[in-house]
């Protein structure tokens, strides 16, 4: 038998998974990391019987509560529906999974808008309906766009000009006329997870005339595609390169919700490292 023991924080909440037999190096490329991985599959913890999206799942004590992730009864819900958008720009066409809150159909205010990678966030209506039935957000469209088979979603959500532009000139004009949201950037979110919180805050550097507000969950900041790095990672990806347009884009009208988890650290990179850099490069420009 085999053991490990760690101390961790009351307050901890984590999953994890085992590799057996795996190699003792992973690369550092993500290609070849990936590649080892599909070699050796993680593997769930026979003895622990709580997963959450296909691994091995521990919640300690004092971790904090979380009252809005949970269906529950009485609460209004509110609509979902599925369109394709065809896109001029891009080409292609595009899934949307759109969400509109309880009472839509019969109230006349307008809502708040919410453009989200991936076709949105995970148990998104649910903690959306708790949400608002607490009275902790405005009435929200969320408009979860996917991105095109034929574009690759490490391409379309690693800083491209193209992509950005596809939300910024069609597909937001387009949900300011198909649906009741306000049609100004203080009110008009855009938001994702990992390379998708990255692309949130890359489209509202290029276009804080349509995007006021950012919310960003592990976000993957510290590549992009368009500058070498002395010590190639990613394909020539180069660390912090988004935190440095940041540091020299004039201050824009733009707020930033950003979030990641202490436990971030495993990868070749640390997310929290980066997510860290660029908050204090956002804290300096005011």
């Amino acid at each position: 038998m085999w053991y490990l023991s760690e101390i961790h924080s009351s307050e901890a909440r984590f999953q994890y998974v085992f590799q057996v037999n795996g190699p003792e190096l992973v690369p550092i490329e993500y290609g070849p990391m990936m590649r080892v991985f599909a070699e050796n599959p993680p593997r769930t913890d026979p003895l622990n019987p709580r997963t959450f999206a296909g691994w091995s799942y521990v919640e300690l004590p004092d971790a904090p509560q979380q009252p809005w992730i949970t269906k529950r009864t009485g609460v209004s819900e509110g609509q979902e529906s599925q369109h394709v958008f065809k896109s001029e720009i891009l080409h292609d066409e595009c899934t949307l999974n759109i969400y509109t809150p309880p009472g839509y159909e019969k109230e006349e205010r307008r809502c708040w808008l919410l453009i989200a990678f991936d076709g949105g966030f995970q148990m998104m209506d649910v903690t959306l309906d708790n949400l608002s039935a607490d009275g902790k957000i405005p009435p929200l469209v969320v408009v979860g766009v996917k991105t095109p088979t034929t574009l690759p979603r490490k391409l379309a959500l690693d800083c491209s000009d193209e992509f950005a532009g596809f939300l910024a000139k069609e597909l937001v004009p387009w949900a300011r006329k198909s649906y009741r949201v306000y049609a100004d950037p203080k009110h008009t979110i855009i938001g994702g997870m990992s390379l998708g919180g990255k692309m949130a805050a890359y489209c509202a550097l290029k276009h804080s005339d349509v995007f006021g507000k950012v919310l960003s969950q592990s976000g993957s900041f510290l590549t992009a595609v368009r500058q070498e790095s002395p010590t190639p990672l990613w394909k020539g990806e180069a660390p912090h390169m988004l935190a440095s347009q940041f540091a020299l884009s004039p201050r824009l009208p733009v707020e930033f919700y950003i979030e990641v988890g202490l436990y971030e650290t495993v990868l070749p990179f640390s997310p929290l490292l980066e997510t860290r850099r660029l908050r204090d490069v956002l804290r300096a420009k005011g």
